[in-house]
């Protein structure tokens, strides 16, 4: 062929004819005089642009995909003080497959493994974050499995893990440097709370208490739970005479068959009892507690609260354990 046709050619070669250009100049086209398309050697497409550097490279403040009957459309805007993606007459699906990632236009929830998502963040399936962070403040419902949890800023002085009336349920140890609760104040609930600490021990204690009335002998049996023995051992028991002294008050039988004996009080007095246990049942044998630890080899010289010794933070041992994640230079 010497010649294209505008109006359709046949008998067409592709190695001799083409649309395009021979030598080093791109392939331009124009209306009204003005490049509309760019088309460089490496087949990169321009529009609105006369580099491109991409296989398409828009330059312009809007792109549009539509649907044939005009019902639906994605708009991708830079036309604002952001890049936006929007959409009209549907939600956005993204890779591939409607189960995986919808984007909600209408609510402005994002739904993952969901078709109907009901918060900002729906997910229906298992989430993970590797060497990343969930920041707050956060709500966390129905449920939620981790290997590790931080609770406040890297890492000091930490943050609030709120439950609200609601269970928090473990099953290994729970580590901490103290405790207690906090209620409103029964006597001025509007201005003041009330505070108790926890009371600790170097083995896992049980503490059980209670008030007898002795028998005309100055005897009583106290009687205890039926798995009493099987939970408890190592007793130690307290015993104190209510309304009048009760110097000879001791226990006369220990505890077995569930109950012990007090004797050499006086008669038809109330005793106030306590006997403590250390825990036996397979949990707490297969998990004793070590009273002192050494620290391992890579956390010696790292501290829990390193601002107690007047060291500083870059001693705390979160810092080692959990290592900040590296912030991108923009």
């Amino acid at each position: 062929m010497s010649f294209w046709n505008l109006t359709g050619n046949a008998g067409t070669i592709r190695s001799a004819n083409f649309l395009g250009t021979t030598d080093d100049n791109p392939l331009v086209i124009a209306t009204k005089g003005k490049e509309a398309v760019h088309i460089d050697e490496s087949g990169n497409v321009g529009i609105g642009t006369n580099e491109p550097s991409v296989k398409l490279h828009v330059r312009g403040d809007r792109m549009r995909l539509e649907s044939s009957d005009h019902s639906r459309r994605l708009d991708i805007r830079a036309d604002g003080s952001a890049l936006d993606i929007e959409t009209k007459g549907s939600s956005l699906f993204v890779n591939g497959t409607k189960e995986q990632t919808l984007l909600n236009p209408f609510g402005g929830n994002v739904g993952v493994g969901t078709l109907n998502p009901q918060a900002s963040l729906h997910i229906n399936g298992s989430t993970k974050i590797e060497n990343g962070w969930l920041e707050t403040p956060a709500v966390i419902g129905s449920g939620l499995w981790v290997d590790h949890v931080i609770i406040g800023p890297a890492f000091s002085p930490g943050g609030d893990l709120i439950v609200g009336n609601g269970l928090v349920s473990f099953s290994g140890y729970v580590r901490k440097a103290g405790g207690g609760f906090s209620i409103d104040h029964p006597l001025d609930p509007e201005n003041k709370y009330l505070n108790h600490g926890f009371v600790e021990s170097p083995k896992m204690k049980n503490m059980y208490d209670g008030i007898v009335t002795l028998d005309g002998n100055g005897e009583a049996i106290v009687e205890m739970p039926d798995w009493f023995e099987h939970v408890n051992e190592e007793y130690c028991y307290q015993l104190t005479g209510i309304s009048s002294p009760s110097p000879n008050l001791y226990v006369a039988e220990e505890i077995a068959n569930k109950r012990f004996k007090i004797a050499g009080g006086v008669g038809n007095q109330k005793v106030s009892w306590q006997v403590t246990g250390t825990r036996k049942d397979p949990w707490a044998r297969k998990n004793s507690l070590p009273i002192e630890e050494l620290k391992p080899d890579n956390e010696r010289g790292y501290y829990l609260h390193p601002e107690l010794y007047n060291q500083p933070e870059e001693r705390n041992l979160m810092r080692l354990r959990y290592p900040t994640p590296i912030t991108s230079q923009q």
